[in-house]
């Protein structure tokens, strides 16, 4: 029981942010990597410019702030795409197992009725068979001129369901 509560706080939604927790670990590692390649490379180009520290420092800070802006925004809506596709893969799972199993239950109900049906004509045929069979025997007898004495085939009886 304890494990499942455990499942169900990690699948909890933060606030403000509709990211399942088990998403915010590698969100946030990914958001750090993405920012520290970033800024790197934007510090050294500000630098290399050879303005005054101010205004570097002011130019650094307002690009990595925007970058930052637009890098969690664009991994928030990475999460909500893989949450949907995965909400939309469990659905159609679910779908799929529910119409295999009517399938299947209709495919029972069907294979009963077609072997109901299958085990009549054959009964029916053996039963003819045994009669044309006794027929034969009967007129053969007759033929030769000699007393047919055997009793005819008795009706099949009805199968006990």
């Amino acid at each position: 029981m304890k494990n499942n509560q455990d499942e169900d706080k990690r699948d909890e939604l933060i606030s403000g942010l509709s990211i399942r927790r088990a998403w915010i670990e590698r969100v946030l590692t990914v958001f750090s990597l993405l920012v520290i390649a970033y800024t790197i490379p934007e510090v050294q180009h500000e630098i290399a410019k050879g303005k005054d520290p101010m205004t570097t420092a002011n130019a650094i800070f307002t690009n990595v702030s925007v970058f930052m802006t637009v890098a969690f925004g664009c991994l928030v809506i990475v999460t909500h795409g893989i949450d949907q596709i995965m909400f939309r893969y469990i659905a159609y799972k679910e779908k799929l197992d529910r119409v295999r199993a009517e399938g299947k239950a209709e495919g029972k109900v069907e294979g009963k009725t077609e072997g109901k049906v299958e085990g009549k004509v054959e009964g029916k045929t053996e039963v003819y068979q045994e009669v044309a069979a006794w027929n034969a025997r009967r007129m053969e007898a007759e033929a030769r001129g000699e007393k047919f004495t055997e009793p005819p085939p008795s009706p099949p009886q009805a199968p006990s369901e």
